[in-house]
């Protein structure tokens, strides 16, 4: 269940990271951005967080 978990949270994580990063930087789609790149950061910190031995 971890393994899964650590799995798919990081590829969402990174195509929600990628989706925002592509984003042209116009005011309006600074919105989209914020919303985009901070749950991808975070989806990628639990995954490695995750990854990590116990």
């Amino acid at each position: 269940m971890g393994f899964f978990s650590m799995v798919f949270s990081f590829i969402i994580g990174i195509l929600l990271i990628v989706f925002g990063f592509t984003r042209k930087s116009v005011s309006k789609a600074a919105l989209i951005r914020a919303v985009t790149l901070i749950p991808g950061f975070a989806l990628v910190g639990l995954a490695i967080w995750l990854g990590l031995p116990k």
